[in-house]
């Protein structure tokens, strides 16, 4: 995924409870860690993030 596709890289179109919740508190740390000026790799937090969305939606429709 790449950070053009949406303006949120966690977007919460299609998402629910935890899942959402996730995802937003996500973003907001994504934001935080961006203004923070630290080492920030936001192609790699990206990608766990969507790893580990990618489970909680498996498990949510198991």
């Amino acid at each position: 995924m790449s950070r053009s596709d949406k303006d949120k890289p966690l977007g919460s179109s299609g998402l629910n409870g935890p899942t959402q919740d996730f995802a937003e508190f996500c973003e907001l740390e994504r934001q935080r860690r961006q203004r923070a000026g630290e080492n920030f790799d936001a192609e790699r937090f990206d990608r766990v993030v969507e790893l580990v969305l990618n489970k909680l939606r498996t498990l949510e429709a198991d």
